[in-house]
């Protein structure tokens, strides 16, 4: 079948009305079968094809399966062998069973495993064979370079050629056949290990990229060091794994890619092309121009790229953002997240939410929880901030303009007023406007963002702190416990703090008539010695199983209580007395843990832009509370405290509060010395940390421990000789995990791109070699099973060879060519007892006329059947030339 070229216009006149395609040639609709830029609804009307051979290609096509296949070419041609076999085709491989046909009989289109039949005929002649053996070596499918590289009869020529073959089956069943000459294999492995040396001299890389073994062409192409002239002539190899190497090449230039991008734009190739087209759309030398070449069937690639040119994230945005995009929902959105050349404009269209809409839209999908918010208003702000998290992007994108902060400023919304004036674009007048309006904000999440963040001025630390002290705090919150009038029997809200009062209200001041009054409870709670009585209760942690009236005196309280409310009588005032001081215990437990460990004041002294007095103020409320881990942390870490009391503070840490000591050790802010003291007791956290210096990594990767090592894999400071030993030895303790090491190591931060570039050579090289000599090992009769099985060779061959040649004992001798007269030996072959001999010798060009005479009247049918074949194969002969091309 002669293959048509094709343009993508050919495609044109068929994409509105596609079912004409049916009404072409079967030539014309293979030619869209095998264009690569034919879509797949084209592919899907080439399915329902008259033509049998039309819906094999269709069926391989990239767009159709999904992904490029190296063997593309072969699988296709293949098809169209095996549907295509002409008359005189068919005629010749069914006579190439048992008779000696000559291969310059069989067409291009006769497949591979049809050649591979004919050369295992017992009765084809030698110089037939030879000629098949050399026409399969020239294939491109796998199984016929291996049935030459594995024969004996292979000419040792051949053998030089195969022993570089691409295909490591190929080299080791050449390298075991007895007759490829040792030197020779020596001399490839020799310049293949020459040309995998990424230290070697260019001027032999350039003599190496010239190679006639593949393989070593191969080996230059993946070289990142090999020079810009021997990529540039490797590009134009007519091997595609050779292009595809130096398409993935790291050390490629932009226009050797060019080169590659120009190659092979249509037909089979052109679809084996699309897989250099991948590796060209990844490569980290792609120009600008290129990647709009690639943009339209790559762009899924693309996008993953970091260093994105305007233009094409511009692109993206025009061809995928619409007017009814809702701009947190855009598919892209992540692009913002890595892209510094992203343009203001598309940063403003997203920025360009409407929080009404949003509301509208996500207020069912919230997460109604009060568990660690103060109020369903905070709750219900951080929700809706992270539903719209986009905005975190936009605003710290180096590229953000002050337009779009000063919009985004005045969404009403704490968290985006935070991001805003937290931003370094932000302009000063804009930022102190925010943060003074937020520290006021009733939001304690939002303060305590802003206590901590060291760039916070000390002014609005001031601000912050002015209502920070412990009383201060603890009657806020009493107040605030106090007013609360949430539902417990709206289970939807989940945990609830102030079950206590709400029970409180229901079981004993209702039923009384009694109401809470805030104002006037909060008058007796601040009496002096009353408040006085509750702050001494800093180290109180509630029972909810103390409920004995006994156990609790309220002496103290009940004359205040009843000066407040003089009409109740004496016991019911007890009981109620009883069940008040139980809540404030309560309150003043929560209020201790939460203010020495998630506080304002905890954030502030931790902050080294607090004034010294107002820190010194907090730490002294901190500590009578609780001396507690998290307060002894944030002076530790705090840069302005001298640095002799930090160092007091740590060791307080280390001795008293040990469960801390994990935290030590994989913040980065830790001094070297303190790792190294805790190196015998939290290696794991150590190597975790990535300000962990490299001498004390190599300490912890000498432990040869497997988890330690997967923990110093994802460390971006881990050095790169530690990953790559890691790979490369093995170590006792064995952990599941669904990351392999090497998963973990290729992810590190820290490899360099040839770092990266030869990990994934490795990688597959390893693979290769492991699936090959797994596949090499079934093939139970080639060399190379043999060797590893420790037969000989020779004796299974000739073991194997007496029980299946049933014509040997036929013989009269076997042809010796140095000294016996073929047409002699014809003649006895002629009168030999078996049947199959005598037609294969009618069949053979020299066998005498008078036995052929004889043979056209004899008694037995097949004689007389390979008389009329020579008549058939000798027209054939005088035209093979014309059947050939047929």
């Amino acid at each position: 079948m002669q293959l048509l070229q094709i343009s993508a216009g050919d495609l044109q006149r068929f994409l509105e009305t596609p079912g004409e395609l049916l009404e072409e040639s079967e030539e014309f609709q293979v030619a869209i079968a095998l264009f690569s830029e034919t879509p797949r609804n084209l592919l899907e009307v080439l399915m329902e094809s008259d033509y049998s051979a039309v819906v094999e290609v269709a069926r391989l096509h990239v767009n159709w399966v999904g992904e490029v296949r190296e063997d593309y070419r072969g699988v296709v041609s293949e098809v169209l062998r095996d549907k295509d076999l002409g008359e005189n085709d068919r005629l010749a491989v069914e006579l190439m069973r048992f008779a000696p046909v000559p291969p310059e009989f069989l067409s291009e289109w006769v497949g591979v495993n049809w050649l591979i039949q004919g050369l295992k005929n017992e009765y084809m002649p030698l110089r037939y064979r030879l000629k098949l053996l050399e026409r399969l070596s020239n294939q491109g499918e796998l199984e016929a370079r291996l049935q030459v590289a594995e024969s004996r009869e292979t000419p040792v020529s051949i053998l030089e050629l195969l022993v570089g073959d691409l295909d490591l089956a190929v080299r080791l069943a050449t390298e075991y056949n007895d007759n490829c000459p040792s030197e020779v294999i020596e001399l490839v492995k020799t310049q293949h290990d020459l040309a995998s040396n990424w230290d070697g001299d260019l001027e032999q890389l350039e003599e190496l990229g010239e190679s006639d073994w593949g393989w070593v062409r191969l080996a230059v192409a993946q070289n990142p060091y090999a020079s810009e002239d021997v990529l540039m002539k490797l590009a134009g190899d007519e091997e595609f794994r050779i292009r595809l190497a130096v398409a993935k090449n790291p050390g490629t230039s932009a226009e050797v890619l060019n080169v590659l991008m120009e190659s092979g734009d249509s037909g089979i190739r052109g679809a084996i092309s699309l897989g250099i087209r991948f590796a060209i759309a990844e490569h980290p030398n792609a120009t600008e121009e290129i990647l709009h070449q690639l943009f339209s069937a790559h762009r899924d690639v693309i996008h993953k790229r970091n260093d994105l040119p305007t233009s094409i994230i511009e692109r993206f945005f025009r061809e995928t953002f619409t007017e009814d995009t809702l701009p947190w929902r855009y598919k892209y959105n992540y692009l913002i997240f890595f892209q510094l050349n992203i343009p203001a404009w598309i940063l403003a269209k997203l920025a360009n939410i409407d929080l009404e809409i949003l509301e509208e839209k996500e207020s069912q999908n919230l997460v109604r929880s009060l568990y660690s918010y103060d109020s369903e208003q905070e709750m219900y702000e951080e929700s809706l901030w992270n539903s719209i998290g986009i905005l975190k992007y936009i605003v710290k994108h180096p590229q953000v303009s002050k337009e779009i902060l000063e919009k985004l400023a005045k969404y009403q919304n704490p968290y985006i007023k935070l991001a805003v004036a937290q931003s370094q674009r932000t302009s000063e007048e804009l930022k102190l406007l925010l943060l003074e309006e937020l520290s006021v904000y009733p939001n304690r999440k939002i303060k305590i963002k802003i206590a901590e963040d060291s760039n916070t001025p000390a002014h609005i630390l001031e601000v912050l702190g002015a209502n920070q002290s412990y009383r201060d705090y603890l009657l806020l919150e009493i107040k605030r416990a106090l007013a609360s009038d949430c539902d417990v029997d709206n289970s939807w809200l989940g945990p609830i703090p102030n079950k206590l009062i709400f029970d409180f209200k229901n079981e004993y001041l209702y039923p009384s008539g009694i109401d809470i009054d805030v104002e006037r409870y909060m008058e007796v709670i601040q009496t002096p010695e009353i408040l006085e009585q509750i702050i001494s209760w800093d180290s109180f942690e509630y029972d909810e199983d103390d409920d004995e009236e006994e156990n609790i005196d309220t002496s103290w309280f009940l004359p205040k209580w009843q000066e407040l409310f003089a009409d109740i009588p004496q016991n019911l005032a007890q009981a109620i007395v009883f069940q008040f001081i139980q809540i404030l215990k309560s309150i003043v437990g929560d209020v201790t843990a939460v203010y020495a460990v998630d506080s304002i004041a905890l954030a502030l002294v931790g902050n080294p832009n607090t004034p010294v007095s107002l820190r010194e103020s907090l730490k002294n409320q901190l500590f009578p509370h609780d001396n507690n881990g998290d307060v002894l942390l944030a002076l530790a870490y705090n840069p302005e405290i001298p640095e002799t009391e930090r160092m007091e503070y740590f060791q307080k840490i280390i001795l008293e509060k040990t469960h801390y000591i994990g935290a030590i050790a994989k913040d980065t802010r830790t001094p070297v010395y303190l790792l190294e003291q805790l190196l015998g007791y939290c290696q794991g956290n150590i190597a975790k940390n990535p300000a962990t210096p490299e001498y004390l990594l190599r300490r912890i990767a000498d432990e040869r421990d497997e988890n330690l090592w997967r923990t110093l894999a994802d460390n971006p400071n881990t050095p790169s000789d530690l990953l790559f030993r890691f790979l490369h030895e093995k170590v006792e303790k064995k952990i599941d995990s669904n990351l392999s090491m090497f998963d973990l190591v290729i992810k590190n931060p820290g490899l360099s791109i040839l770092e990266r570039y030869q990990l994934l050579l490795e990688k597959e090289n390893n693979q290769i070699t492991a699936q090959v000599h797994e596949f090499m090992a079934r093939r139970s009769h080639s060399p190379y099973a043999l060797a590893q099985s420790g037969n000989s060779e020779d004796d299974t061959l000739e073991s194997n060879f007496k029980q299946t040649s049933f014509t040997l004992s036929s013989l009269p001798r076997i042809y010796n060519p140095n000294n016996d007269d073929l047409a002699t030996v014809l003649t006895e072959y002629a009168s030999s007892d078996n049947a199959f001999v005598r037609f294969v010798t009618l069949l053979h060009p020299l066998t005498p006329g008078e036995i052929l005479t004889q043979a056209a009247n004899s008694a037995f049918w097949l004689e007389r059947y390979a008389i009329s074949l020579r008549h058939v194969l000798r027209d054939r002969g005088k035209s093979r030339d014309t059947l050939r091309n047929a």
